[in-house]
């Protein structure tokens, strides 16, 4: 069993409960086999928080706890200046918390950032001046070519750091083969490991869908990556074709264009808008939908198709190499052109003939057995000791 302290970019907060909630759920799983340390940082402008510094302690189980520090930057007024104390804050507040880890629980065997910037940044001065060394995982969208905005979008020392972190990094991971592949090319980095996405099979399992409504689920921020305008033309498309109802539930609401959008499609009576939500909720209505949509531009894994499969439905997604990793088609899901909506709406009507032509079963076996908990645990514990076999002896 390892000690490993974790320096996360993101993680799920008081400020965004939904931040980076990927990184916790590796967390729980990683914890299975290794004692796991969570240090998150988060700057507080909106004083939703009590004092100029208030820290969370979390305990998720006897080998799993987090510790989330608030702050507050000063000179608001002034843009440079608060931007730069801010990050003197992060980074001064950063280090004492590491420095406090290491007093009380001892060196961690392995330092493990989780998105490059800025957590590595603590990871890489660590190195250099304390001779710790780190893993990096990452699963950040920004680092895929077609996205948009992506790491060539932002300023060159942005760049420059993230490039540094990456470069002195001992080992690193994936959460896929085609942003592990984007990665290594970019920056010419050594062989990396994938380690997917986790399922909370607690949370998403079958259930009996009892209405005779057909409900299609699509669970995403409704941005540019996600593809919502060319959904919402073949829910359109989709009304014109059938006079059977259905109905598409969307996770994540919707801006005014989006929502003039619809009005102009007229699907306001084929849609049902829901806020962002925890888990378990979500879970509900997945277990009453028979068909997830999720028609990206890109993506970095797509947590929402091992979740959907989990309960036992099938998935219609984008034909962009990433989902080839988890989609089998066929058998878990299907697949459509992208920038097709015409395609879109015509499997659409497919699946609501067809749906029941994928078995549950399978699909909540091979979720399990390729995302589950202990499958994804087991991988970081290999990780960690091909890590520590890399750093020789003691």
């Amino acid at each position: 069993m390892k000690r490993a302290l974790w320096l996360a970019s993101w993680f799920p907060n008081r400020l965004d409960p939904l931040s980076g909630d990927f990184i916790e759920r590796h967390a729980l799983a990683a914890s299975l086999y290794n004692e796991i340390y969570v240090i998150h940082l988060v700057k507080d402008d909106k004083g939703l928080v009590p004092g100029s510094k208030f820290r969370e302690a979390k305990i998720f189980n006897t080998q799993c706890r987090a510790e989330i520090i608030y702050y507050k930057g000063r000179f608001k007024g002034i843009g440079w200046l608060h931007k730069m104390h801010s990050n003197i804050l992060y980074y001064f507040y950063f280090f004492r918390a590491i420095q406090s880890f290491i007093k009380t629980e001892g060196r961690p065997d392995a330092i493990h950032v989780h998105i490059a910037l800025k957590a590595g940044l603590m990871a890489l001065y660590m190195k250099i001046c304390h001779k710790i060394p780190y893993l990096v995982s990452e699963q950040w969208t920004g680092l895929c070519p077609e996205a948009r905005p992506n790491l060539d979008d932002h300023s060159r020392i942005f760049r420059w750091l993230w490039k540094k972190v990456m470069k002195n990094a001992n080992s690193w991971s994936a959460v896929s083969r085609y942003l592990g592949d984007a990665i290594q090319k970019k920056f010419g980095l050594s062989a990396y490991r994938v380690i997917p996405n986790v399922v909370d099979t607690e949370i998403f399992y079958p259930g009996t869908n009892l209405q005779g409504l057909f409900a299609f689920i699509h669970v995403s921020t409704m941005n540019y990556q996600k593809n919502p305008q060319q959904i919402f033309q073949a829910i359109s498309i989709l009304k014109k074709k059938t006079p059977q109802l259905f109905v598409v539930y969307l996770f994540g609401g919707i801006s005014p264009a989006l929502q003039a959008l619809a009005a102009e499609l007229d699907i306001l009576d084929r849609i049902e808008i829901r806020t962002p939500c925890p888990q378990p909720e979500l879970a509900a209505t997945m277990r009453n939908s028979q068909a997830l949509i999720l028609y990206s531009r890109f993506e970095t894994f797509g947590c929402v198709i091992i979740e959907a499969n989990a309960c036992g439905i099938p998935v219609i997604v984008s034909d962009i190499p990433v989902l080839h990793e988890n989609v089998v088609d066929g058998i878990t899901g299907v697949f459509v052109p992208l920038n097709e909506p015409t395609a879109l709406a015509e499997k659409m009507w497919w699946i609501m003939q067809h749906h029941r032509e994928f078995l549950a079963d399978t699909m909540i076996s091979r979720t399990i057995q390729t995302y589950g908990y202990a499958i994804i645990g087991k991988q970081f514990e290999s990780l960690y000791q091909s890590f520590e076999n890399s750093m020789g002896p003691k």
